[in-house]
């Protein structure tokens, strides 16, 4: 079973370092293997982008999407990059559900991500901006993505 979650998370390499030897994306994928271990359900994650670049961010949120094919992930967030990764999105602020939806839901009211300390991912933002413009017709975290999209127009 240990093998089979290292493989799923990708990180039997790491299987003999001493955890203080690890980097936060490491440490991530880590504690990520231990939670499979039990194979829950449900997994319950809180604020796991906090402290990484943004390419660790995204190979975590396309981790999680895979996990999410076998069993439910709920995650909070306060970082814009997981809106493209989840199937639905809430929005709760002092215990109260502000916006739910997809993606573009939440994308086409930017503002209210703002107001409620959500950080707007600078790709993110540009094609939010760029959509508004018409410009583009979709919104984009992958930059090379957006970049074609202009260049087809």
């Amino acid at each position: 079973m240990i093998d089979e979650v290292l493989g799923i998370t990708n990180i039997g390499h790491l299987k003999y370092k001493r955890i203080n030897s690890l980097t936060r994306y490491e440490k991530i994928l880590v504690s990520l293997s231990k939670a499979l271990i039990t194979r829950p359900q449900v997994l319950f994650i809180d604020d796991i982008l906090k402290g990484i670049n943004r390419e660790d961010k995204i190979k975590i949120l396309k981790l999680l999407k895979e996990i999410n094919k076998d069993l439910i992930v709920i995650m909070t967030s306060l970082d814009s990059l997981p809106l493209f990764f989840s199937d639905y999105n809430f929005l709760i602020s002092k215990g109260n559900i502000i916006l739910k939806g997809s993606k573009d839901t939440f994308l086409n009211k930017g503002n209210i991500l703002l107001k409620n300390n959500i950080n707007i991912d600078e790709v993110i933002d540009s094609s939010i901006k760029l959509k508004d413009y018409k410009m583009l017709d979709n919104y984009y975290f992958d930059e090379d993505l957006m970049i074609g999209e202009l260049w087809e127009k």
